[in-house]
């Protein structure tokens, strides 16, 4: 989509090429529409640079219109990052005009993974200026017992993807060990292509490894922290949202009960289909057809199949203005034409289209 990471080399021979034909608004909003139909309310996607249609539907926190006043958040995908960088981050630590910098860390299993932790504490000019309260390491899937016990007792953060490392590496975190140590740890899904699709995929395939590989080490309330409290925290926005409080952003998921089932045991069981209601803000966006009197009247809303189920589903906005006025029917219609044009630039891969529509949620079967 012309982004600035990752463009490959034929993307130039596409429409998509130029900043006049970039799809990063229809992107962005799949994303977060694939999170918001899961219950997701704010998702960290590390767009890069910012576009005034992106947050539109769940709260996009690393953007400047994410509704909370400012974006506070710093965020890095890859390492090293830039010596200039990490400084600007310290600064802005040192200034507070930085709450959280996300930087993915001890992604592997080698040594040299593990080795990233010390790269960390030395790479800014002020050594250890990142290990705060305020950073949050996202994999450290390489780490010892002895690092996360160095990171707990500077209040670094760690969030969790098993998903994405299993099928990378065939293992994932020492999260126990990471919890014994007494570190924070929130879970989140990582990519599509090789972890889960949603929060609640993700949190599924935890509480199942927990079950296999680590005794039962953790239960259905802890998991639902890590997806809520935990992550705000991660992101300095606990007195902004992660609990339902009184004076806190309305942002909230409501799930089917299941008769006779603890709560938190039905939040880590439950798929998008069993998701009654999205409001983001306070407006709801998805959920249950009989509850529909309860969404945005103007410009009205979309019905959508989601593993059988018909639910209701807000995209567009009033405002004709960046891409607001986009429906569901309109976004996907672009990306599958996007899709069909890259397939007839980049030569195939043994007779199969390089790349597909990927679908709003994968269901059973």
């Amino acid at each position: 989509a012309n982004d600035s990471q990752g463009k490959p080399a034929w993307c130039p021979l596409t429409p998509y090429g130029t900043s006049a034909g970039t799809l990063r608004c229809e992107l962005d909003k799949f994303g977060e529409l694939k999170g918001l139909i899961a219950g997701t309310t704010s998702i960290v996607g590390l767009p890069g640079t910012s576009a005034a249609c992106f947050g539109s539907l769940a709260r996009s926190v690393d953007v400047a219109q994410n509704g909370l006043g400012a974006d506070r958040i710093r965020t890095s995908a890859i390492f090293p990052p830039s010596r200039s960088t990490v400084d600007g981050v310290c600064a802005g630590y040192a200034n507070d005009v930085t709450d959280a910098f996300l930087i993915h860390c001890g992604e592997g299993t080698s040594a040299s993974m593990r080795n990233e932790l010390n790269t960390l504490r030395t790479l800014p000019t002020i050594d250890d200026c990142l290990l705060s309260p305020r950073t949050t390491i996202t994999h450290g899937t390489a780490f010892f017992p002895e690092d996360f016990a160095l990171l707990a007792s500077a209040g670094v953060n760690l969030t969790w993807s098993p998903r994405s490392n299993f099928f990378l590496y065939g293992q994932t975190t020492d999260i126990v060990s990471a919890r014994d140590a007494g570190v924070s740890i929130s879970i989140a899904p990582d990519w599509s292509l090789g972890g889960s699709q949603n929060m609640l995929d993700e949190l599924a395939f935890a509480a199942a490894l927990d079950d296999d590989e680590f005794g039962d080490a953790f239960s259905d309330l802890d998991f639902f922290e890590m997806a809520t409290s935990n992550a705000a925290l991660a992101l300095d926005l606990s007195e902004r949202m992660g609990t339902l409080e009184a004076e806190k952003l309305a942002d909230i998921a409501v799930f089917a009960r299941v008769p006779g089932q603890d709560p938190y045991t039905t939040v880590v069981q439950a798929k998008p289909n069993t998701v009654r209601l999205v409001m983001v803000g306070g407006v709801v966006l998805y959920g249950d057809m009989q509850l529909t009197a309860a969404a945005p009247q103007a410009p009205g809303c979309e019905t959508i199949d989601i593993c059988g189920v018909d639910k209701f589903l807000c995209v567009a906005t009033t405002s004709t203005a960046n891409k607001l006025n986009q429906t569901y029917a309109d976004i996907r219609g672009i990306l599958e034409d996007a899709f069909a044009v890259v397939d007839a630039v980049r030569p195939d891969v043994d007779g199969q289209p390089f790349v597909a529509p990927t679908p709003l949620v994968r269901c059973p079967g």
